[in-house]
């Protein structure tokens, strides 16, 4: 009963906090991926270049591989692309709304599954899982997720993963060494969004409360305003009658 509790006061959001909420994390949500989309479109580019200047020069050197990467960075183009041109055309109608957006969800999947595709790809010439760790990472700490949507995300990434990799890495040596760092990799990402969500949700309660107090002492002042007046007029009436 006291993890629920304590789970229900620091993660759970309470029926009056969801829709200013979710409005202040949207906002914050589509801003990033805006930068972030055009940012990896431009990352994108450059490292199809790159690989198809290598492919055109080695042909017969891991060609398989070039393409490969080739093909992961022309998707993932696109795919950013159309996220960047969805988000300016609906910007206003994405925060706005009072829940999480779906898109956020497709999002994440879409940069997940491109990682673990470029990390398969990877382990013909290495062991390094870099793509994937780096793109887990980075979304945690970048985005702020709700937690019922970013587990299952996280899951069915890894669960990927761990099915996909036997085919591309042949050392078993090397395949356990990945699947274990890519656990760790899926429990980290999944901590830093606990962290990252909690965060901002104490932050905006802070908010909420310091916004609170300064109405209240705004009309506290007010009041104290009307009794200075209605004190001021008293005294005024009073050295009249005197006066007379």
């Amino acid at each position: 009963m006291n993890i629920l509790k304590i789970i229900e006061e620091n993660i759970a959001l309470k029926d009056d906090e969801s829709n200013d909420f979710f409005r202040e994390i949207n906002k914050k949500n589509t801003t990033y991926l805006k930068y972030v989309t055009f940012l990896m479109i431009s990352l994108n580019i450059i490292y199809s270049i790159i690989f198809s200047f290598l492919l055109i020069y080695e042909p017969n050197h891991e060609p398989l591989w070039k393409k490969g990467i080739i093909s992961s960075h022309l998707l993932m183009m696109l795919g950013f692309l159309f996220f960047n041109i969805y988000i300016r055309r609906n910007y206003q109608q994405i925060i706005s709304k009072n829940n999480e957006p779906f898109i956020f969800r497709i999002m994440y999947s879409f940069a997940l599954i491109c990682s673990l595709i470029i990390t398969a790809f990877d382990q013909i010439v290495t062991n390094s899982i870099t793509p994937y760790l780096l793109t887990s990472l980075a979304i945690s700490v970048i985005f702020v997720f709700r937690i019922s949507s970013a587990v299952p995300i996280s899951i069915f990434s890894f669960i990927t993963f761990m099915i996909v990799l036997p085919y591309f890495q042949t050392d078993s040596n090397a395949l356990f060494s990945n699947l274990i760092n890519g656990f760790t990799v899926f429990a980290l990402s999944l901590l830093l969004t606990v962290t990252n969500w909690k965060y901002n949700l104490l932050r905006f309660r802070q908010a909420r409360i310091i916004e609170q107090q300064k109405i209240e002492l705004e009309n506290q002042n007010q009041q104290l305003q009307i009794v200075a007046k209605e004190l001021a007029d008293a005294n005024a009436t009073k050295d009249k009658f005197f006066s007379i």
